[in-house]
């Protein structure tokens, strides 16, 4: 895992448009490779742009996401909630953690194939607010791998969150100076 841009955010391009240009930056990975992004970042756009570069995308994905179940169009939570009873989904643990997870394949919004996990903390099955969802346009990955390369990318949340409160700490030195 490896942040590969650093780019301060300029409200006159869009995030869409910065991930993309920073995408195509990017060398043609000579093995599998992955981007992995929070739910801001899964649209059909980048992970398009990325698909070019060689790159699967894993991310997280809201909840009100569109997918077809069966060919009909439904809402990620409402399919949740409505079409998917509780001996469909299996036990699995992630960092000591246990989870309720459904998994999908098929089409949503922009996406022609990937999979979508449909995520519940053991105790919390069932309850909306709980449910977290993540896509992989890699297939062929496994569930437990799927969530096991998503966790991956907590050192590069946690590196920007350590840049943002020391670039606030920064810009709080300059004013206070």
């Amino acid at each position: 895992v490896l942040n590969y841009a650093f780019v301060m955010y300029n409200k006159s391009i869009s995030k869409i448009d910065i991930v993309q240009n920073i995408a195509k930056e990017l060398p043609v990975p000579p093995v599998m490779s992955y981007f992995l992004c929070d739910c801001w970042y899964v649209s059909e756009k980048i992970i398009n742009t990325f698909a070019e570069r060689g790159f699967h995308t894993i991310g997280a994905l809201k909840t009100n996401r569109i997918l077809y179940p069966f060919g009909i169009k439904k809402k990620l939570n409402e399919f949740a909630l409505l079409s998917v009873i509780h001996s469909d989904f299996h036990l699995v643990t992630a960092k000591n953690q246990t989870y309720y997870v459904y998994r999908y394949e098929g089409k949503l919004n922009g996406v022609e194939n990937a999979v979508v996990l449909l995520s519940y903390p053991e105790k919390a099955f069932g309850n909306p607010k709980a449910l977290r969802a993540f896509l992989s346009t890699d297939v062929s990955l496994s569930t437990d791998e799927i969530l096991s390369y998503y966790i991956c990318r907590w050192p590069i949340e946690i590196f920007f969150r350590q840049c943002k409160d020391k670039l606030a700490l920064d810009s709080y030195q300059i004013r206070s100076a």
